[in-house]
């Protein structure tokens, strides 16, 4: 293999890992075989309780271990493990990867030659084979819907170019230590889904390239990690999305675009089994939104002033979105207590000519008056009774929601635990009906009148 003719400066290698030792037993192997010539490894451990801990002292001495404690998420352990990497390249990795040996050399050798890049991603392809999982992501306007280049299309070539794109996925890529430390580590109010394209987008904001870099490859277990199609993955991702989408879009883009488009999805466009978490997203972000848009920052780190009516228009906007198809009372009702919780001054207007507008004025003085010493105090309780009301049936839907989702996805855990059961009975049945076959032939030395004096009986 020919050597780098490019100076490679040092690289920290950190593998997050919740509850993931059997994948590891497969990861880990492929980090460690990195034909670079100066890398550590560092494994953020998120607070796993399957003996990953004991495993990893006792089978992998030389990895730098980081324990937790608990589960900080992606982004959280992430940036846990950056804080104490020592290597001017960070290289970011789910324990579901499996890399080439040349994998981070490629990389770091495409930072090298270009100073403007700050994010390299790879390709990616499933464990089945020759198939393309990911070469870049593409991030659909207004939705902010995630796709892939050459998504389960067979590896022919065809995206063996470096290309500038979007976002890479969180799975395996490498940043530049001096980017981060510009633009900043992973947003961690971004717990599952959307941190790694929240960085791109910021990197790209500040001026630097975010490529992909195909030569470099891994296969992503990707099935390993999240149960598609299941609602707390839903949720999660939805939450994410709408985040992202409050932070990097205009007022203007998200109450022209991005709310018309996402309503007009309904219902056809959006599955069965995604509906339901989808309309939490929704609450959840419109009842969480001041602080979401907290987040928002100008040129220069200042935070970005929304005004007060603007940020209203966009929480009537989602608890609107939530309304959508609700299938039970209770949720209709909760997003109408929302949706109407604040009282507003009526306008008086008259369309009587000439003395019209001094009735007008008339009225509106003396509404002025009444409202202002009576009325709008009473609305103000009224206005907070409505509510209190409102996140009170809130919180009892969340959490019934909350015991419905875990449900289900104890019983996507049964199934598989009952397939694999069921696999496992058979490979038992064979393997007995093997032992009696082997029960039936005769040892060697008998039949034939001879006798072993090494058998003991």
């Amino acid at each position: 293999m020919p050597e780098s003719t490019v100076h490679l400066p040092q690289a920290s290698l950190i593998v997050l890992n919740w509850n993931g030792r059997e994948l590891l037993a497969r990861c880990l192997p492929s980090v460690l075989a990195q034909d670079y010539p100066d890398a550590e490894v560092l494994v953020v451990d998120n607070g796993s309780t399957d003996g990953s801990l004991d495993w990893l002292a006792s089978a992998y001495p030389q990895v730098r271990l980081l324990p937790q404690g608990r589960n900080l998420g992606y982004a959280g352990g992430m940036n846990a493990g950056l804080r104490v990497a020592q290597g001017e390249l960070i290289a970011f990795l789910n324990n579901d990867v499996i890399l080439r040996p040349d994998w981070l050399r490629r990389l770091a050798e495409a930072i090298a030659d270009d100073g403007r890049i700050g994010v390299a991603g790879c390709k990616l392809l499933y464990p089945e084979g020759n198939l393309i999982q990911h070469a870049g992501g593409i991030l659909r306007y207004p939705l902010a819907l995630p796709d892939h280049y050459g998504f389960r299309q067979p590896d022919t070539g065809q995206f063996d170019e470096v290309k500038d794109v979007d976002y890479v996925t969180g799975a395996a890529f490498v940043a530049r230590r001096e980017m981060l430390d510009r633009i900043g580590a992973f947003d961690e109010s971004f717990y599952f889904y959307f941190e790694d394209t929240d960085l791109c987008f910021r990197a790209r904001a500040a001026g630097w390239r975010v490529v992909v870099v195909p030569q470099a490859v891994a296969v992503h277990l990707e099935s390993a990690t999240a149960v598609r199609d299941s609602p707390s993955y839903y949720a999660w991702f939805h939450r994410g999305r709408l985040r992202f989408v409050l932070k990097h879009y205009t007022p203007q883009q998200v109450l022209e675009d991005f709310l018309p488009a996402e309503r007009a999805r309904w219902p056809e466009g959006i599955a069965a089994a995604e509906r339901e978490p989808l309309r939490q997203a929704y609450r959840e972000t419109a009842r969480d939104l001041n602080a979401i848009l907290s987040h928002r920052t100008e040129d220069g780190g200042r935070r970005m002033e929304i005004h007060p009516a603007t940020i209203e228009r966009i929480r009537q906007g989602l608890y609107h979105l939530a309304a959508l198809g609700a299938s039970r009372p209770i949720e209709a009702l909760i997003d109408a207590l929302y949706a109407r919780a604040t009282l507003r001054e009526h306008v008086f207007v008259s369309h009587v000519p000439v003395i019209g507008p001094l009735i007008g004025r008339f009225r509106a003085l003396w509404n002025s008056v009444s409202t202002r010493w009576y009325v709008l105090p009473l609305a103000a309780q009224q206005s907070e009774l409505n509510t209190l009301i409102a996140q009170a049936l809130e919180e009892m839907q969340a959490a019934m929601e909350e015991q419905r989702m875990r449900l289900e996805d104890m019983q996507a855990t049964l199934i598989a635990l009952d397939r694999q059961l069921t696999a496992l009975t058979r490979r038992m049945a064979v393997a007995e009906r093997q032992l009696r076959l082997d029960g039936d032939q005769p040892l060697a030395g008998q039949g034939d009148g001879s006798h072993s004096p090494d058998i003991a009986l």
